[in-house]
């Protein structure tokens, strides 16, 4: 193991990984994975709306973010309503987004539709058994 901090980088075999400290009550890491050809993925672990890709520069190929709760129900700073993700993975200018972490109280169907409105395209939602490629076309 190998300890990693806000604004570290390291290297596995042909992947490129840098971190971001989110907005959460404990120290929580985003991750960027980059590919060899430039492919790139963002998983934003817990975070409140004060956190955005953005900060990895250039726009993901693919954002797989949480979105804890519907807007109207959101009760947690430190985590992201669909709404706030859409809105975010957005303005970070992100081809596609991945919505993952609903709490279970959360209407499934209600809660994509948010992320979706809120983004401006297609979401796909995260699910055991779920392959995509990044840097292809994924919705």
């Amino acid at each position: 193991w190998d300890l990693v901090r806000d604004g570290d980088d390291r290297r596995v075999s042909d992947l490129a990984f840098r971190f971001s400290r989110t907005q959460h009550t404990v120290e929580t890491l985003a991750t960027e994975i980059e590919g060899p050809d430039g492919e790139r993925l963002v998983y934003s672990a817990d975070t409140g709306a004060a956190w955005s890709p953005s900060v990895f520069g250039r726009p993901a190929d693919l954002v797989l973010a949480e979105a804890t709760f519907t807007h109207d129900r959101k009760d947690w700073e430190h985590h992201c309503s669909a709404h706030e993700t859409g809105t975010i993975a957005r303005a970070a200018g992100a081809h596609a987004l991945m919505l993952t972490h609903r709490a279970p109280n959360m209407d499934p169907v209600r809660w994509e539709a948010e992320g979706r409105a809120a983004f401006g395209a297609p979401v796909l939602v995260a699910r055991s058994g779920l392959s995509v490629v990044v840097g292809e076309s994924v919705t």
